[in-house]
């Protein structure tokens, strides 16, 4: 079984997951520059590719699953693809900053 997952905070909170159902990369895919990492599953192996590719490599039968962003799920076009649950990682935030002092504009941004 081929895993596609995209590095960043998705493959961070993704690999303690895949930890737990003894699924453990081989060697570090932060610091390999290979795209393809055995894992001590001798029949998984992980996909490390870019976000926006976790879902043709899904679709087009090169991954048999994927993690993305929820995001990514929303603007992807192609067809086929099942969410089967929101593992509740890699959580979106959004920051605002301003000047010490600054007056806040009314309304809205």
């Amino acid at each position: 079984m081929t895993i596609a997952l995209s590095k960043g905070r998705i493959l961070d909170d993704t690999l303690p997951l895949l930890a737990e159902a003894g699924i453990v990369p081989t060697e570090n895919p932060d610091k390999s520059r290979k795209l393809i990492i055995p894992t001590t599953q001798a029949d998984v192996r992980l996909l490390i590719v870019r976000a926006t590719d976790v879902p043709t490599y899904v679709e087009h039968g090169a991954a048999d699953l994927g993690v993305a962003g929820k995001d990514v799920l929303m603007e992807y076009t192609g067809q086929g693809l099942y969410e089967p649950l929101d593992l509740q990682i890699a959580k979106c935030r959004l920051m605002t900053a301003g000047a010490i002092g600054a007056v806040e504009p009314k309304g809205r941004l």
